[in-house]
């Protein structure tokens, strides 16, 4: 069966069940192949197919959609960036959960003696008063990076700003910290 673009819209905003089957048929194959090669299920494709169908509608009514795309690619590229940015989310979730246990492992270590524990705390507490000299954006950035194992992308899109800026302020404020520390 073949809708006209207009046929689509107005099915997507009422609700039509002809018209969300017509989408699933058309769409539904290409989230699930996407996700299923992204270590994804297909309940968690079904899902972001029913989640692009909401973003899809809430888009149209509010205007946002232009109909340069077809609705089914629309659909499918809202449900890709969604699964990516989840996924991605959850991988840097356990990236960083996982170096924050290497640092504990290492701190509680039994193989740790007492001496080595103080040059440990003492390092730590030189680097606290010395990220205390540093302005409030450069403490923040640096905090997020080395005791909260943010990746500066992450840290980027928190603070809406390009990757590259915060790469570059990164590199800044470490040479701030550098000379504080001297």
């Amino acid at each position: 069966m073949h809708f006209t673009n207009e046929q689509l819209q107005n099915g997507l905003l009422e609700d039509d069940p002809e018209i969300l089957c017509y989408f699933w048929q058309k769409t539904g194959p290409f989230v699930l192949g996407f996700i299923r090669r992204h270590s994804g299920t297909d309940t968690e494709a079904r899902q972001y197919f029913n989640f692009a169908v909401l973003e899809a509608r809430k888009n149209l009514t509010e205007g946002r959609y232009r109909d340069q795309d077809k609705l089914e690619n629309y659909l499918f590229a809202i449900a890709k960036k969604t699964w990516l940015y989840h996924h991605r989310s959850l991988l840097n979730a356990r990236r960083k959960e996982a170096r924050l246990d290497e640092r504990q492992h290492w701190i509680r270590h039994p193989d740790r003696t007492a001496e080595e524990r103080i040059v440990f705390d003492e390092q730590l507490n030189l680097l606290h008063q010395a990220l205390k000299k540093l302005d409030d954006k450069c403490r923040q950035l640096l905090h997020l990076y080395y005791f909260e194992q943010w990746d500066l992308s992450e840290i980027a899109e928190e603070n809406a700003e390009k990757d590259g800026t915060v790469r570059k302020r990164h590199h800044d404020c470490k040479k701030k910290l550098k000379n504080v520390l001297k």
